[in-house]
């Protein structure tokens, strides 16, 4: 049976795997929401990262320009978004 996911589920998922990405591919452990801006950037800018399609890479940028504008909003709030990644 095929599962069905929004475009927004599948944005987010595939933003969270190219943070983990871009962690390992920079030695790093955790992943500040400030470092989203670097993440965003290697994905536009790598081809094949995700895959030959630029349909999912575009959405993984969607997803990350999610994450980053929820970490807008939780700091103006007073918090702090963390990633956490299985």
């Amino acid at each position: 049976m095929v599962e069905k996911y929004s475009d927004e589920t599948l944005a987010y998922t595939l933003a969270l795997d190219v943070c983990d990405r871009w962690k390992v591919a920079n030695g790093y452990k955790t992943l500040s929401a400030d470092d989203l801006s670097a993440v965003k950037a290697w994905v536009s800018t790598s081809r094949g990262l995700i895959s030959k399609s630029p349909y999912l890479q575009e959405l993984a940028v969607k997803g990350i320009d999610g994450l980053m504008a929820r970490q807008h909003q939780i700091k103006s709030e007073g918090g702090a978004l963390k990633l956490v990644s299985a």
